[in-house]
């Protein structure tokens, strides 16, 4: 989980510069030189070049899912999703096999809201790569708002297995634990957490472990105004989690300003600013009632 800042060279370049989840699809030879022409021209940051190229290249070779993948792939960091998950849905019917196709299609799913999809998709993972399950957090998150709360809090504890030391583990399990029970039976099977040091996360866990109370949180952390101009990451954080955490606690008013300020720094917040603009889309999905 962590601070999961992903860039443009560490997604495209090498598909693993990030942890890899597998196999990507395979490219017969005669589409591999249109393939590295428009990797030359993305890497000079000319991605209208690079996606006319593959589109030519789809064209020639309509059945050839490396194609399809890396056009996704372009796709999905130009922010343009619909057409990254066009291109996925065509990968994986030429090729079921290779994990990478599922695996983000599965992130692109769970940010735009597709959660029982996400799901299906990161369970494929699982079964094409069954070493793979326990550091799919991600996966947790999305039975999370499917749904399935014991599931999600089951994937976190695989997870604290592989990511002994992170708040956001600890969180989301907390998260799982209280809609599946209650609050009460969420803090007695809190994840112990100690030495992460990314602020404000101990302070989370505190909050967690209910020795600092969510608005006293909130106001230090987030509302102040040393908390406003220091450090845009940590505000990110601090305002995304107790925003949850304020939903989970029947306070909708503060969640909801909790995460619109997530939203307002969620390029700071890499994969997870992500998912707070998720979950802003959900509250604007249900206004609040006077």
């Amino acid at each position: 989980m962590l601070f999961h800042v992903i860039t443009v060279c560490a997604l495209f370049w090498a598909f693993g510069a990030v942890r890899s989840f597998g196999q990507e699809p395979v490219s017969d030879s005669k589409a591999e030189p249109f393939i590295k022409k428009a990797q030359d021209f993305y890497r000079k940051g000319q991605a209208d070049e690079a996606i006319a190229t593959l589109n030519h290249a789809a064209t020639l070779y309509p059945s050839n899912p490396r194609v399809l993948y890396v056009r996704a792939r372009i796709h999905e960091e130009r922010g343009s999703k619909d057409k990254a998950l066009e291109d996925l849905n065509k990968t994986i019917l030429l090729d079921a096999k290779s994990v990478e196709p599922y695996m983000r299609r599965a992130d692109l799913r769970l940010q735009a809201g597709l959660f029982a999809d996400a799901v299906r998709d990161y369970d494929k993972v699982i079964e094409l790569e069954p070493g793979q399950a326990p550091y799919l957090w991600q996966r947790g998150i999305a039975l999370y708002y499917a749904g399935q709360y014991a599931k999600g809090a089951a994937q976190f504890e695989s997870h604290q297995k592989v990511n002994s030391n992170d708040v956001e583990n600890a969180f989301w399990h907390f998260l799982c634990v209280t809609k599946d029970k209650n609050i009460e039976e969420a803090r007695k099977r809190l994840i112990k957490i100690e030495g992460d040091a990314r602020p404000p996360l101990m302070e989370v866990q505190k909050m967690l472990q209910g020795e600092l109370a969510l608005e006293a949180f909130a106001k230090k952390y987030v509302q102040s105004d040393e908390a406003k101009a220091g450090n845009p990451q940590a505000l990110f954080y601090a305002a995304y989690y107790a925003g949850l955490f304020a939903d989970i606690s029947a306070k909708p008013e503060l969640a909801r300003e909790m995460i619109a300020i997530a939203v307002s720094k969620a390029t700071y917040g890499g994969y997870m600013g992500e998912l707070a603009r998720t979950q802003g889309k959900l509250y604007a999905l249900k206004p609040l009632t006077k």
